[in-house]
């Protein structure tokens, strides 16, 4: 079983499919880092998917109580990478068939506009924010197309408004390893000293 947080009072609909969406400017404190509704618990593979197919909002990196995510930070096992344009959703089937968890389509897709998110499960779970963002910026690094916000552990991830045919790839048993090399133990270590400035950090 896999440690999440999940909105436990708002679920994405087709009416209102980013609901307290913070980036569009609205200010929904149930939304922010130390919103009332979200809870963490244990869930199987199966049983994200399923949420992902019933409209629940889910936040892969987990934290203690507190308004400072990266200070309060407990663990994560899962990142994902949002492809919004010059990258079709079947492309992503094919590039990632061997590493994800899971490819959805995301509320804003349509048929020309095809916007989706891939999730991988990492091969261990991370007990430092600074993993995650390291790991995150060799992702994005690796594949250009993707969408360049997706960087931190405190991002949420909407749900599929499709729960037949939205999630188009679930894998339970693909892993990403977290890197080794010498240049991604030099990124991490940078992250460790670097300051934390932001509030909702």
């Amino acid at each position: 079983r896999f440690l999440i947080e999940v909105n436990a009072k708002f679920k994405s609909t087709p009416s209102d499919p980013k609901p307290g969406y913070v980036n569009a400017g609205k200010k929904d404190r149930n939304f922010l880092i130390d919103g009332a509704y979200w809870v963490s618990g244990l869930f199987t593979l199966h049983s994200i998917k399923t949420l992902i197919q019933n409209g629940f909002i889910i936040r892969y990196g987990v934290k203690n109580f507190g308004t400072k995510y990266k200070q309060n930070f407990i663990s994560q096992d899962f990142v994902f990478l949002d492809f919004d344009s010059g990258q079709s959703i079947q492309e992503s089937v094919e590039l990632f068939a061997d590493s994800a968890f899971l490819i959805y389509t995301t509320p804003s897709y349509t048929p020309t506009n095809q916007k989706h998110r891939v999730v991988f499960r990492l091969s261990e779970t991370a007990q430092d924010w600074q993993i995650i963002s390291a790991l995150l910026e060799r992702l994005l690094s690796q594949y250009p197309n993707a969408d360049k916000s997706c960087i931190d552990a405190s991002r949420i991830s909407y749900p599929t408004l499709d729960p037949q045919n939205g999630i188009v790839f679930y894998s339970e048993t693909n892993t990403l390893p977290i890197p080794t090399d010498s240049g991604f133990v030099k990124a991490y270590n940078a992250l460790k000293t670097k300051p934390v400035y932001r509030d909702w950090e």
